[in-house]
C-alpha cells in the first residue's frame, strides 16, 4: 500500500488496524482463489507464492490473481469514495524462480517463510513501482513461462538494487484489464494450434520447468 505511513498518521491504532484489515480482505481472496498462498504479512502488505505442477500454471495463477487484485482495488476504492476517505494505491511485484522454504529464526521461535533471490527480486520489483507511476511490473521470465512472447522493445530494462543482472520487466499502469493488455502478445510455439484470445486462462497455453511463482505487495 502506497503513502500508508502519511495516510495514518495522527490515526488511532484501532483506525489504521480497521484499515489494514478492510485492504486485505478485499484483495487477498484474488490470490487466494487462484491458487495463490500467502506466505506472510509485512505491515501494509504481504508476500504471496504460487506453486502448482510446473511453473506454466504458477505464472498464469500468478498473473489472474494479480488482475483480480486490482479488479478488487478498484471495488474497495469506489467503497472508501463514498465514505468521503482518499482512495489506496498499490504497487505489485512478480517474479518467477526458486526459492528456499525453512524454518528461520531462533530456536522455538522460528516461523516458516520463504527467502532466496526469487523473493527479493519480486520484493525490488514492488519497489520501484511508484518512480515508474506503474501498478505493477511483471518480469521477463514470469511472461515467458506463461506463454506470453514479450518483445524486449515493450519492456524496460532495470538494474535492481542487490540484483547482479539487469533484468527485463513490463510496467503496467493499471492491470485492472491485464488479459487484454496481454492478450496480443499471446502467440503460441510453432507446431502449436492458436488459442482464441479471451482471457487469461485463453491465451496462456505453453508450459516451461517446474519453479513457483512470487508475487510480492507493499
Amino acid at each position: 500500500m502506497r503513502g500508508f505511513t502519511a495516510r495514518t498518521t495522527g490515526q488511532l491504532p484501532y483506525d489504521v488496524v480497521f484499515l489494514l484489515n478492510r485492504f486485505f480482505d478485499a484483495v487477498v481472496p484474488a490470490v487466494t482463489r487462484n491458487n495463490g498462498t500467502i506466505d506472510k504479512y509485512m505491515g501494509d502488505g504481504f508476500l504471496a507464492v504460487f506453486e502448482t505442477a510446473n511453473a506454466h500454471s504458477s505464472a498464469q495463477d500468478a498473473l489472474r490473481a494479480t488482475m483480480g487484485i486490482a479488479q478488487a482495488l478498484a471495488s474497495f476504492n469506489v467503497q472508501l469514495n463514498a465514505e468521503g476517505q482518499p482512495p489506496v494505491a498499490i504497487g505489485i511485484g512478480v517474479h518467477l524462480g526458486d526459492v528456499v522454504l525453512g524454518e528461520i529464526g531462533a530456536a522455538g521461535h522460528a516461523p516458516r517463510t520463504l527467502i532466496g533471490d526469487t523473493v527479493n527480486t519480486a520484493s525490488r520489483l514492488e519497489a520501484i513501482t511508484k518512480e515508474h507511476s506503474a501498478q505493477v511490473f511483471l518480469s521477463q521470465p514470469l511472461l515467458k513461462a506463461a506463454g506470453i512472447d514479450m518483445p524486449a522493445s515493450a519492456m524496460i530494462e532495470l538494474q535492481l538494487r542487490g540484483v547482479a543482472d539487469v533484468l527485463l520487466a513490463l510496467r503496467v499502469e493499471n492491470a485492472e484489464t491485464l488479459d487484454t493488455q496481454l492478450s496480443d502478445f499471446g502467440a503460441p510455439q510453432p507446431g502449436v494450434t492458436p488459442p482464441v484470445f479471451l482471457s487469461l486462462a485463453d491465451f496462456l497455453q505453453r508450459s516451461t520447468n517446474n519453479a513457483p511463482t512470487f508475487h510480492a505487495i507493499c
